[in-house]
């Protein structure tokens, strides 16, 4: 599972790894039901605490299955809030996602992440699609760290920078500060991708 080998060399947390065979956004039948069945026999009380994490799929994933395991904390990485088509028609980059029934519940992620008290979205606010599903989200308690012209690939980019294992250490440790995560990211100025995505869009204002 993503994330193994660092929870594995580096912490003496418990992991719950899903490992899909498709790209199916975890929706199979009955996934739902068996995490909140596992809650209601008590199996997450026998740890201090509960976080979800991911990226992209992964992040919506975080999302939609906090309230099922009584998530405390939630990091999600430029999540998708639903590939449901009424929702967000302009969405095609994931045709596999789409293909999913999304006529049941959660229909959005945000539907199932209302009760940790801790919820942390990264995503680039310059990448017209994150930033809208991210807008799409209703929780009254997450915080958003927009790390802007780096893309949809929020977790390379973060280990490129040498913040992603920091990122969920402050995030599981509940010492996450967001003003400090702000400066944090300003590293981001070192990357090729980014300097790429300035030079672009300067490019592109100048052919106007």
């Amino acid at each position: 599972g993503w994330g193994f080998n660092f929870l594995h060399k580096h912490t003496d947390f418990a992991g719950i790894f899903v490992k899909p065979t498709s790209s199916n956004w975890f929706r199979p039948p009955g996934l739902y039901d068996l995490f909140n069945q596992m809650a209601e026999a008590g199996f997450f009380d026998l740890f201090t605490g509960v976080m979800t994490y991911g990226g992209s799929m992964g992040g919506y994933a975080a999302l939609a299955y906090a309230d099922a395991v009584r998530a405390d904390t939630v990091l999600s990485l430029n999540p998708q809030a639903t590939l449901a088509q009424d929702i967000v028609p302009w969405e095609n980059r994931f045709p596999r996602g789409q293909a999913q029934d999304w006529s049941v519940f959660p229909r959005v992620a945000s539907d199932a992440c209302q009760s940790p008290p801790d919820v942390i979205v990264a995503f680039d606010r310059r990448c017209a699609e994150d930033a809208k599903h991210v807008a799409l989200l209703d929780i009254p308690q997450m915080t958003e760290l927009n790390i802007p012209f780096i893309g949809h690939g929020i977790p390379y980019h973060l280990a490129k920078m040498g913040l992603l294992d920091r990122l969920f250490n402050d995030a599981a440790m509940g010492t996450f500060d967001i003003a400090a995560w702000r400066k944090l990211v300003r590293a981001r100025w070192t990357l090729d991708d980014y300097q790429e995505r300035i030079q672009t869009g300067l490019t592109a204002r100048a052919a106007r």
